[in-house]
């Protein structure tokens, strides 16, 4: 499990190993506060044939982060 504080939004990411397919699905979890309230947003990676947890949370850290630029 990762984790990283970007642009004010806290980004908690693990991998899942699917014992179907041998592959590695990647999940984040972004939270953040804006004035008192709270938000938070669980995002998935498309089908990625990951064969390692580590390259399974690098590659879905980048996607989170770039769902953070685009909600800017």
């Amino acid at each position: 499990m990762a984790s990283l504080l970007y642009k004010g939004c806290l980004i908690v990411v693990f991998a899942i190993y699917d014992e179907f397919t041998k592959y590695w699905i990647p999940i984040a979890d972004i939270s953040w506060g804006t004035d008192g309230d709270r938000g938070s947003r669980k995002i998935t990676s498309p089908p990625t044939d990951f064969n390692n947890w580590s390259d399974a949370e690098t590659h879905m850290l980048e996607l989170a982060k770039a769902w953070i630029d685009d909600r800017a």
